[in-house]
């Protein structure tokens, strides 16, 4: 393991123990004692007895060791577990053994430690009131290697114990277990003198007891794969392993703070310790917790998570102070600490109901992380926070309950308008013939890798964010120089990824000043099976036909906007249409003829910042030209140019394209902005009349939103996913994927493809919740939204151009 995983995991385990210490909190022990003195070192176990628990009884019992990497962590990571076990009869210890952070120690120490805690237990069985030959062993990550190891493991023996106790428990409970400590598993590092004798994985025999695993099958410490092989090396053994997976859950999701998947996985851990009996009767469940009686909503659910994650503390590390400066208001989720205040009676009712005070501590428990990550954030960029502590209380106060509709409305029907006759069977611009992110082939292969089902790869030069087009056997890409001094335009043969031509555009005689994610081709070409047209910003526009013989180029000014031009040109009918919108310089809104590059009509458009594409729909009997900038929506005649009404809504800065459903239209804008939806049909400004629902917050700042079935599926550059109801607004789900993201999303049949910038791509099970079907990682750079056709994806990355189908 590199230095870095591991430096995160640390993190990510500091911020873990406040987390558990805030979670258990009325999980106390019965008991605490002492099992084992090394130096000045006292290590205990806390005791959780059963009611009306007698030293005379002959109870099972079961003893746990926290996770934390052997570098840190707390027993207190499975109280909630052992207050559990103990209601339904059991005697449950976690037990406190010595890790690096505290005690500069290794993992052989961690593993004598818990056998020094089997030993202890079974030498004073009979005051602790337990039976000696039921003794079970659990743990998470690596205090699940801790027990897998005492089971397994034959030496790392404390000198002077008596080893003719042993130390081998009658049961393992494992949670995400760090079980493979060789060259490709967890640890290798750290272990490497001495791998083969500590790693659980490779010292199973006939004596290893029964075992129950539970993994997510998104652990990025804990493959699949290894759990798959420790089960079978039991199986081999004639012994038994109930293996227990997880669909999209990653490491630590077992947790009590994911109370779903924490129920779910002590269910079955009852299930497997009532099969060898050490329980009797169905599970069962204990007094209810705070966070049952007031669960947290997804927003803030999402936020708690955040707050002690090292892949988001990396997100944000790596963040504008603009983004910093929308990122933070996301403490103000509907459920937050201060509006929950109010919600019941105020802090002295609060304090004099247990439940209500342990919802409201643990509510600001997590506001509080999440606003001193963001001021740590600030610190690393060595400026100030944008905030104050009152500004944060009074966001919080004043938390805004979401403008959710109620009321039906008759349907205006909105149908999109092709870019050209046929092009309901191409992909001839950006998210495809609709312009929507909809596939109209819906087939496409659920897995893939760099080698698995690639039907062609190609090396592309140069940089670009463009996506590809196709027309028939023809995909069209642009790319530029690292410089911005040359910019081309290729054709490809689609079927067999064969360059067919290629040709540059015009010098600049000026570079523009682009941001780092930005680049001199990001702006996706647009064809109508007789040309191509491309947008390069200063070199202009050229066209040319499917040959690459010039048709025409056209000048259209120099862009001097912050971060650089990256919109794409529509097509319609004779037109093309562009608009981009700048704030160093006059915004571009023109019309050019397709066939010669001839300016049909030009408009001003106010100074902004915006890179959305717009959109041309017919609304009941007339075509619309639909465009989401900052502050405003409009709507425009695309035949003139003429405006028919604006929509005051979006926030600074509009980056997705509008997306049409059900009706209405939808808008997601800025930095953490506003998600909105409208109703078709006015005239003027139509602010106090059409608007249908309003988030004020939570809207990406560059994926695009998709509509499928009624339902509104977003995802954030931060990685977080959601979906509302399209109808009235309402949130369905949020949940966080990892990475960030900037491509936007697509819709094939009912599945949704989303690809992070690091090329990780999630197929989605369109639906009213989060269902991952496949997660498949190219592992390079990928920005540009793919193209799907033909049961095949195209996906651009930075370095390559993917044809991904079935071999």
């Amino acid at each position: 393991m590199t230095m870095r995983p591991i430096c995160c995991l640390a993190m990510f385990l500091i911020c873990s123990v406040a987390a558990y210490a805030l979670e258990v909190k009325g999980f106390e022990p019965d008991r605490t004692i002492t099992y084992k003195r090394v130096g000045e070192t006292e290590l205990t176990l806390d005791v959780f007895l059963p009611p009306g628990h007698k030293s005379s009884d002959r109870r099972p019992a079961i003893v746990f060791f926290f996770g934390g990497g052997w570098n840190g962590g707390s027993p207190s990571q499975f109280y909630p577990h052992c207050q559990y076990l103990a209601s339904r009869g059991m005697v449950a210890m976690s037990a406190e053994y010595r890790v690096k952070s505290r005690h500069e120690t290794t993992p052989r120490e961690c593993v004598k430690d818990g056998k020094s805690a089997l030993r202890w237990i079974r030498r004073h069985a009979a005051e602790l009131g337990i039976d000696p030959d039921k003794v079970a062993a659990g743990g998470g990550s690596a205090g699940g290697h801790v027990a897998a190891a005492t089971a397994t493991t034959k030496g790392f023996n404390e000198a002077g114990e008596d080893l003719s106790v042993s130390c081998r428990p009658n049961a393992l409970v494992l949670f995400n277990p760090v079980y493979d400590n060789g060259p490709t598993g967890y640890g290798y590092d750290r272990v490497k003198d001495y791998w083969e004798e500590i790693s659980p994985l490779h010292n199973i025999d006939k004596n290893t007891p029964p075992t129950v695993v539970f993994l997510g099958t998104q652990d990025k410490l804990i493959p699949v794969a290894t759990a798959k092989k420790y089960k079978q090396l039991m199986a081999d053994e004639g012994l038994r392993c109930d293996l227990h997976l997880y669909e999209g859950q990653a490491h630590g999701f077992f947790n009590l703070r994911n109370r779903e998947y924490y129920n779910k996985t002590v269910i079955e851990a009852d299930r497997f310790l009532a099969s060898l009996g050490y329980l009797e009767g169905e599970p069962t469940v204990h007094a209810q917790s705070r966070e049952e009686a007031y669960p947290f909503g997804p927003q803030l659910r999402v936020l708690a998570q955040d707050v002690v994650s090292p892949d988001y503390q990396e997100i944000v590390w790596g963040m504008f102070t603009t983004g910093l400066a929308a990122e933070w208001k996301r403490v103000a989720t509907p459920d937050n600490y201060v509006s929950f205040t109010q919600e019941h009676g105020g802090l002295e009712q609060i304090r004099a109901d247990a439940a209500l005070k342990a919802a409201y501590e643990n509510r600001k428990q997590v506001a509080d992380g999440f606003v001193a990550l963001m001021r740590q954030a600030y610190e690393r960029k060595q400026t100030s926070p944008d905030f104050t502590s009152e500004q944060v209380r009074e966001l919080l106060a004043t938390a805004r309950q979401e403008r959710v509709a109620s009321e039906i409305i008759e349907a205006v029907v909105i149908e999109p308008v092709l870019p050209a006759p046929g092009a309901e069977r191409q992909w001839p611009c950006f998210r495809g013939p609709t312009g929507q992110g909809i596939a109209l082939e819906p087939e496409f292969p659920l897995t893939w890798s760099r080698t698995e089902n690639v039907l062609w790869k190609i090396e592309l030069s140069g940089r670009g964010n463009s996506s590809p087009v196709i027309w028939d056997d023809r995909l069209f890409l642009t790319s530029a120089s690292k410089d911005g001094k040359t910019r081309e335009l290729f054709c490809f043969s689609r079927s067999r990824g064969k360059l067919q031509w290629q040709r540059a555009a015009p010098t600049p005689e000026t570079i523009e000043r682009i941001i780092r994610k930005n680049s001199y081709a990001s702006s996706t070409p647009v064809t109508d099976g007789e040309r191509v047209i491309a947008f390069f910003g200063n070199s202009g526009f050229v066209c040319y036909d499917m040959e690459g013989e010039l048709q025409w180029k056209q000048h259209v000014g120099n862009f001097t906007t912050m971060h650089g031009p990256a919109t794409s040109p529509v097509l319609y009918r004779d037109k093309i249409i562009f608009i981009q919108d700048q704030n160093r310089g006059e915004s571009v809104f023109v019309a050019l003829d397709k066939q010669t590059g001839a300016v049909l009509w030009q408009h001003d458009r106010r100074e902004a910042m915006g890179w959305a594409n717009p959109v041309i729909v017919r609304v009941a009997d007339q075509d619309e030209l639909i465009y989401n900038g900052s502050f405003h929506i409009k709507g425009y005649h695309p035949d003139t140019g003429r405006e028919l009404w604006s929509l005051a809504g979006p926030t600074k800065e509009a980056i997705p394209t509008i997306v049409t459903g059900g009706g209405l239209i939808y808008s997601a804008s800025g930095r953490n902005g506003a998600i909105l939806a409208l109703r078709p049909g006015g005239r003027g400004d139509i602010t106090q009349t059409h608007l249908r629902w309003l988030h004020e917050r939570g809207g990406p700042h560059v994926p695009s939103p998709a509509y499928h079935n009624g339902r509104l599926y977003l995802v954030s550059d931060t990685g977080v996913a959601m979906c509302l109801d399209a109808t009235n607004g309402a949130l369905i789900w949020q949940e966080r994927l990892k990475g960030r993201f900037s491509m936007s999303p697509i819709v094939a049949g009912d599945k949704i493809i989303l690809i992070n910038e690091k090329g990780l791509a999630y197929i989605l099970q369109a639906g009213d919740r989060l269902s991952i079907l496949a997660q498949n990682d190219l592992g390079e750079e990928t920005l540009a939204t793919p193209a799907v056709l033909g049961g095949r994806i195209y996906i651009r990355t930075a370095s390559h151009l993917y044809c991904i189908g079935e071999s």
